[in-house]
C-alpha cells in the first residue's frame, strides 16, 4: 500500500517518540484507499473557505463520505468549508479531495490539523495543491489570485512535536508553481497566524514590513508536513479581503470574493494534475 518508503522513514523520524502514530496514520490511509477502492492515489487537493463548489469540478466522482470516518480525522466546522472526503478521476490521475480543512483555531493542535494530509502521504500521493482565502496587505484587488512562492509562519506552531529538524527553505516546489502562475495573475508570500481574529492595521503595516503579501490561518502547517514526507507542494491564494480597507471583513464576503476566481484555481489544479 505504502509505495514511497521515504513517507515511511519520515513518518518514523517525525514521531520517533509517539510511534502509535505512525500506526494510526498507515491504518488511516490503508482505510481510506478500501473506502475509495483504489491502491494508491496521485495528488491531493485541499479546498479553504469558499472553494466548495470546485469540489464536484475537478472530475469523475468515484467515491465520497464524511471526515469522521476516517479515526481521529475532525470535521471541518469553518464556514464556506465542506464536510466530506471524495475521490475523483481526472483522465488517468486518481485525485483526492478534501472539501475542508480544520484551523488551529478551533481548539485543535498541530497534530490534529496536520492529520489529513500525512493520511495523504501514506496513499502514495505524489504532490499537493492546496487552496486558501486570504487578506492582502499589498495594493491588490478582491478575487487576485496568487501563486504562493513562499511562507511565513506566525502561528506560533510547528506541525512537529519533537527535534524532527526539517529543512523548509523550500517548500513550494517551483516547477508546480511555475505552471499554476499561469493561471494566476500573483506570485508572493503567504503568512499564516493563528486566528480567529482578522489582524489590526498596525499588525497589518507590519506583516507588509517583513515581505508578507497574503495573510490567512492555514495551510503552512500542512504545506511543512507534507515537505517533510517528500510530497511536492504547491499553492493558491484568493484575495477574499483588504487589510487595510476600513470595511468590516465576514465569512460571507470571503466566500464571495473567492467565487469568481475559481475557474482560473480549476484550470491550475487540471494542469498539476497533468503534469504529474
Amino acid at each position: 500500500m505504502l509505495e514511497n518508503p521515504k513517507v515511511l522513514s519520515e513518518l518514523e523520524r517525525a514521531f520517533e517518540t509517539e510511534p502509535t502514530r505512525v500506526r494510526s496514520i498507515l491504518d488511516d490511509a490503508e482505510l481510506l484507499l478500501r473506502r475509495c477502492n483504489l491502491d494508491s492515489f496521485d495528488m491531493l487537493v485541499v479546498l479553504g473557505s469558499g472553494y466548495l463548489p470546485l469540489a464536484e469540478q475537478i472530475g469523475d466522482i468515484r467515491a465520497e463520505f464524511p471526515f469522521f470516518e476516517i479515526p481521529g480525522v475532525k470535521t471541518p466546522t469553518a464556514q464556506g468549508h465542506g464536510d466530506k472526503i471524495m475521490a475523483v478521476k481526472h483522465r488517468d490521475k486518481n485525485i483526492l479531495v478534501y472539501t475542508g480543512r480544520s484551523h488551529l483555531y478551533e481548539g485543535l493542535d498541530p497534530y490534529t490539523v496536520c492529520l489529513p494530509e500525512r493520511v495523504a502521504a501514506a496513499t502514495g500521493i505524489k504532490c499537493a495543491f492546496l487552496t486558501n482565502a486570504g487578506g492582502t496587505v499589498q495594493d491588490w484587488a478582491l478575487g487576485d489570485s496568487m501563486t504562493i512562492t513562499d511562507h511565513i509562519n506566525l502561528s506560533g506552531a510547528s506541525p512537529f512535536s519533537g527535534p524532527c529538524f526539517t529543512d523548509i527553505s523550500q517548500v513550494w516546489d517551483p516547477e508546480l508553481s511555475m505552471i499554476i502562475s499561469q493561471f494566476t495573475n500573483r506570485e508572493g508570500t503567504y503568512c499564516i497566524c493563528k486566528g480567529p481574529e482578522y489582524q489590526t492595521f498596525a499588525e497589518s503595516r507590519y506583516l507588509k514590513t517583513i515581505g508578507v503579501d497574503m495573510v490567512g490561518m492555514s495551510t503552512v502547517l500542512e504545506a511543512i508536513a507534507l515537505h517533510q514526507l517528500g510530497i511536492k507542494v504547491c499553492g493558491v491564494s484568493l484575495v477574499s479581503d483588504l487589510s487595510f480597507s476600513t470595511e468590516e471583513v465576514s465569512q460571507d464576503t470571503v466566500i464571495s470574493a473567492v467565487h469568481n476566481s475559481l475557474p482560473q484555481v480549476l484550470e491550475a489544479i487540471h494542469s498539476v494534475a497533468d503534469s504529474l
